[in-house]
């Protein structure tokens, strides 16, 4: 992520792309790579442009001899693949991947330098629990970026005049993996394990975990938001 932001002034990757008539596909999972679905070739440079598929080649300068293929380095080997209903597999250009990591998605096109605290502002976490959908990546949250040419997609603080919203997408699966908790990198390069749905007080700490509340195999239901849907531990200023 750091070495791609360098090349691009400094400006984070897409968490979305654009279909070609400029509708954002932030409500839609990206195919990994981007063109193993022969129905979506109109889509291609759309998928393209996403994170999952854009940080590849800086992925590929750090393989392994222990990394059989670069895609292996967008999940963690915790975490199972699903195949997705209604999704033709057997007509695969390529061979699918996925990606278990999700690409904190208020960060789409937002310049490393406005971030308040790079510290404590998410980049890259396990934002989908133990269960990936195989084939596709995610960024979550999101920038819920509707059609409209006259509105740039990029976070700007909560105010009565934000015309955009954010959602956070909650994981079906439990969100302890780790064994409690999650890994979560962020914008400062530092990474670090969370206990989540550790409750204190009748309530998680909205600074620590994303998440209002879990059942008791750590699945969630309600994240921490302010009032235009910013899950509020990832957001890249708050001012």
């Amino acid at each position: 992520m750091a070495m791609y932001a360098a090349d691009y002034d400094e400006v984070l990757p897409f968490a979305f792309g654009a279909s070609p008539v400029g509708r954002w596909l932030w409500n839609d999972p990206h195919p990994v790579p981007h063109d193993w679905r022969p129905s979506d070739e109109s889509l291609y440079s759309a998928f393209a442009s996403m994170w999952a598929n854009s940080v590849l080649p800086y992925l590929d300068l750090n393989r392994s001899s222990k990394t059989p293929t670069v895609y292996d380095w967008l999940r963690c080997p915790s975490v199972r693949a699903k195949r997705v209903a209604g999704v033709d597999y057997s007509a695969a250009r390529r061979r699918p991947a996925y990606a278990s990591y999700t690409y904190n998605g208020l960060l789409h096109q937002y310049p490393v330098g406005l971030v308040d605290n790079p510290a404590t502002v998410p980049l890259v976490w396990e934002g989908l629990g133990r269960q990936a959908a195989f084939g596709f990546a995610r960024s979550n949250p999101v920038l819920r970026c509707e059609f409209n040419e006259q509105i740039p997609c990029r976070y700007t603080s909560c105010s009565s005049q934000t015309p955009l919203r954010g959602v956070m997408f909650i994981p079906e699966s439990s969100l302890w993996i780790h064994p409690k908790g999650v890994a979560f990198a962020f914008v400062d390069g530092h990474a670090e394990w969370r206990r989540l749905g550790l409750v204190v007080g009748g309530a998680t700490n909205p600074s620590y975990d994303p998440f209002t509340n879990s059942n008791t195999r750590g699945v969630p239901s309600d994240y921490w938001q302010d009032s235009c849907g910013y899950a509020l531990l990832f957001r890249p200023r708050t001012q």
